[in-house]
């Protein structure tokens, strides 16, 4: 039995590891031809269903779109959401008086007001009934995390069942098509690998070259995430330690990719790599250019371009301090939802910025919707653009969007907790 399996094994080896006779030409022709196919799929895909950019608004207008509040305006206009969407809904929520903002030394919250529930967009309703059942303050902190990523799924929910088809098509199928496609293609290239007796060493460096370069972006990127997150719920733990393990990633994420690209160079195999690479990029830019506006929503980025000019030049137009107090709180949502919170503020400073802060108190403005310590220490632009971050960085790092559990993990998650909870107890 040995003597009859032994030749097959010694066979296999042979050819998986003595890659000094193969061909790697049905390797390359491979990749060629599947960037070739991935390529023309979304090229043809981008041109029937893709986004068409809507022409340039050259008008001012005076007025946000009509009937869009400042997070649904950020998500039609980003065509999906992300986290400073749930900021520019709670500064709205603020500046109508529903709620107030205020800052401590360990983090954010969002304090009920005493404006009624009539003053709140569709949106901001759904954020209002969940934040303050039962409450009145709700903490943007990592020990709510998860009361935050409810909160963020609740609000992108809405978002996306509201505006979702009227305003924009995201295309998913289409790109989870090209996906598939290009999962094929690298399927195929590993397959003629092995059939040209190339599996071996070169095959696997490809392989390695791909997971070096996913530590080496993943290690900074966690760093970076825990970075924003002890800007809201303190100093990071150990960070030396922290920058040191993020560094060490990327440094051997780098070691790994170019040790791998020495092997497909000395196997022939560079053109077949940078094909791959070429498909991934080609995913990459592909799934951000596939979603597309309606008809409506082209409508709404045009008026929404237009009332960004009008906010951007209309500095030394407002007439009275009151007038520019009035106009700042009520489009500064907008500004924000439009990543312009600084310039809009700038249009304003010779109007809310008379000095120190007991020279602003006299001048007959504070902002009421704010609690902290930055007002009175910064220019409004800055003051603005730190409150916008803020909150940006308090959403980002206190939880973020994930899919509902299903019920039975839920269950023994929940028992897990209850379970150590009782052994602390003890």
């Amino acid at each position: 039995m040995l003597e009859t399996i032994q030749p097959i094994v010694t066979g296999a080896l042979s050819t998986a590891v003595d890659t000094a006779d193969a061909d790697p030409s049905l390797a390359t022709s491979t990749a060629l031809i599947g960037l070739a196919i991935v390529l023309t799929y979304y090229i043809i895909v981008w041109a029937v269903v893709g986004n068409r950019r809507p022409t340039s608004e050259r008008n001012l207008r005076p007025m946000p779109p009509t009937d869009l509040a400042p997070a649904a305006l950020r998500h039609v206009m980003r065509m999906g959401y992300d986290e400073k969407t749930l900021g520019a809904a709670l500064l709205s929520m603020a500046v109508k008086g529903y709620v107030y903002i205020e800052e401590t030394d360990t983090g954010w919250a969002v304090i009920r007001d005493e404006a009624g529930s009539h003053v709140l967009s569709r949106e901001e309703h759904i954020l209002a009934r969940y934040m303050f059942r039962g409450r009145e303050r709700f903490e943007l902190s990592w020990s709510n995390r998860r009361r935050v990523a409810s909160l963020q799924r609740k609000l992108r929910g809405a978002l996306e069942h509201e505006y979702g088809k009227t305003y924009y098509r995201s295309n998913t199928v289409w790109r989870i098509t090209g996906l598939t496609i290009s999962t094929f293609v690298f399927v195929a290239m590993m397959v003629a690998l092995w059939r040209s007796g190339m599996w071996g060493t070169p095959g696997s460096a490809i392989v390695d070259f791909f997971l070096g370069a996913i530590v080496a972006i993943a290690g900074p990127l966690l760093v970076y995430r825990e970075y924003k997150r002890s800007r809201v719920s303190g100093p990071m733990r150990y960070p030396a330690l922290m920058s040191a393990v993020g560094a060490i990633c990327c440094i051997l994420g780098c070691g790994v990719m170019i040790d791998s690209m020495a092997s497909v160079y000395e196997s022939g195999l560079t053109v077949a790599l940078g094909a791959l690479v070429c498909i991934v990029a080609a995913n990459s830019l592909f799934v951000r250019l596939l979603p597309r506006y309606t008809r409506k929503g082209w409508g709404i980025v045009r008026e929404a371009r237009g009332f960004l000019r009008n906010l951007t030049s209309a500095k030394g137009e407002v007439e009275t301090p009151d007038e520019g107090q009035r106009l700042f709180e009520v489009f500064l949502p907008y500004a924000a939802a439009l990543d312009h919170e600084s310039e809009w503020a700038d249009v304003f400073t010779n109007v809310i910025d008379t000095g120190p802060k007991a020279q602003r108190e006299s001048a007959g403005y504070a902002p009421v919707w704010y609690s902290g310590r930055r007002w009175g220490r910064q220019s409004p632009p800055e003051f603005v653009a730190e409150v916008v971050q803020g909150l940006t960085d308090a959403v980002s790092s206190s939880g973020a969007p994930t899919r509902r559990e299903p019920g039975m993990l839920r269950a023994i998650r929940g028992r897990a907790e209850q379970l150590t909870h009782n052994d602390h107890d003890d």
